[in-house]
């Protein structure tokens, strides 16, 4: 009996180390094939049955959902966090997928959804955050005009790295104000003004 209980511990131990290795090494192989742009490796292994066993459905999801965005695929996307919001998960996870979708609803202008999000992150998410979001929120999707002197004032600042988030919202808030203004600290080029919001929520 002891020596029965004993193959048992050392083959559950190999088995656990197996586990971890390969959910490591699986981790390095999706890192690879999203870095190299090449979605359609980077989901079939997200598909493979032993990818499955390694990582919760949180976890799963949350990666396909960082494939759909790339892809631009919208409908896919838009399905994914449908899915996901009922999940039992932690504040973090919640946050994180927030500022995830967050980011999608404003691209293609869902307030209604993005306004949603932005409630979850002035709940969860640090004030920074928060603030950021709510800025993005009221520029991009309610046409505001109400942060136009504040980001002028971060734009002529020497002292902070200027944003180019921060200077895309200069523009589309003063565009929304009417007014040709442009901050001279922001260089010569002109760039069309992004549906994407601040890059302080765009990381999970």
């Amino acid at each position: 009996m002891k020596t029965i209980g004993l193959i048992i511990i050392i083959a559950s131990g190999a088995a656990l180390i197996f586990l971890e290795v390969k959910k490591r090494t699986t981790f390095a192989r999706l890192e690879h094939y999203m870095g190299e742009q090449d979605l359609d490796a980077y989901l079939a292994l997200l598909d493979k049955p032993l990818t499955k066993v390694l990582y919760p459905e949180y976890n799963l999801l949350f990666m396909r959902l960082n494939a759909y965005l790339a892809l631009g695929d919208n409908d896919k996307t838009a399905r994914l966090i449908e899915q996901m919001l009922p999940l039992r998960m932690s504040k973090e996870q919640d946050l994180a997928l927030a500022i995830r979708a967050f980011s999608f609803y404003v691209e293609v202008e869902d307030k209604k959804a993005a306004r949603d999000m932005l409630k979850r992150i002035e709940t969860n998410g640090p004030e920074a955050l928060a603030k950021a979001s709510r800025e993005t929120y009221d520029i991009f999707l309610c046409g505001s005009s109400a942060y136009v002197d504040e980001m002028e004032r971060a734009l002529k600042e020497p002292r902070r790295p200027r944003s180019s988030a921060c200077a895309r919202c200069w523009r589309c808030s003063t565009r929304t104000a009417g007014t040709r203004r442009e901050p001279r600290s922001t260089g010569p080029a002109r760039r069309k003004c992004s549906r994407t919001p601040s890059s302080r929520a765009s990381r999970a």
